[in-house]
């Protein structure tokens, strides 16, 4: 089950949240729900960046281990074929620890390249593999309809596409397992979704 998916900055600096995603409730906020709605909008925007600063901090690590520099990283991202396909991503899982900011233990599920990441919060027993493939997926599919390399502000221009990829691909925060075939009607019928939209 994926509880969120998070779209922030890689800069230098503290990560910015640019687009999230909930698709479950924690079991601990569904009391502070009833109380009250900012309440609860405080601790959902409390969680998404906290996920985003211990992605934001294992990216600026692995850039500093590397000895890649913030202008080789940008190079790398923006260097794709005719702007449409996907740069050279860093992958990366990471646990999070009950109670940190969730009330059970979590695993993220990352992408990033230049100064982008994309992050999916996913219940610890989630099959990892199928949780990074689909990820690379919505990637690819935000890549090539927003071009979010290139035009980082489709991203908050654009959220109502943005929730189309991630309903046809996280139906309700499921991670399914598809076929290729699957795969190839879910584009089609992806695209033409995607074609209403705009």
């Amino acid at each position: 089950m994926v509880h969120a998916f998070i779209i922030h900055t890689l800069l230098p600096g503290s990560s910015l949240v640019l687009h999230s995603s909930t698709f479950r409730q924690d079991p601990l906020t569904s009391y502070e729900i009833k109380e009250s709605g900012s309440r609860w909008h405080c601790v959902r925007q409390a969680q998404w960046q906290y996920v985003a600063d211990v992605v934001h901090g294992e990216y600026q690590f692995r850039r500093t281990v590397s000895g890649r520099s913030l202008d080789e990283d940008l190079a790398r991202a923006t260097n794709i074929d005719n702007g449409l396909g996907l740069p050279e991503l860093e992958c990366g899982v990471l646990r999070l620890s009950e109670h940190a900011p969730y009330a059970d233990e979590k695993v993220i599920v990352w992408y990033g390249a230049g100064t982008l990441a994309f992050s999916l919060v996913c219940d610890k027993t989630e099959n990892r593999l199928i949780a990074e493939l689909i990820l690379k997926h919505i990637v690819r599919y935000l890549q090539e309809y927003l071009l979010v390399f290139s035009q980082p502000s489709e991203i908050l221009n654009k959220a109502d596409c943005i929730i189309q990829i991630l309903q046809q691909l996280i139906p309700d925060g499921l991670l399914l397992f598809r076929c290729q075939r699957v795969m190839r009607q879910l584009e089609k019928e992806l695209d033409s979704s995607m074609k209403q939209v705009d």
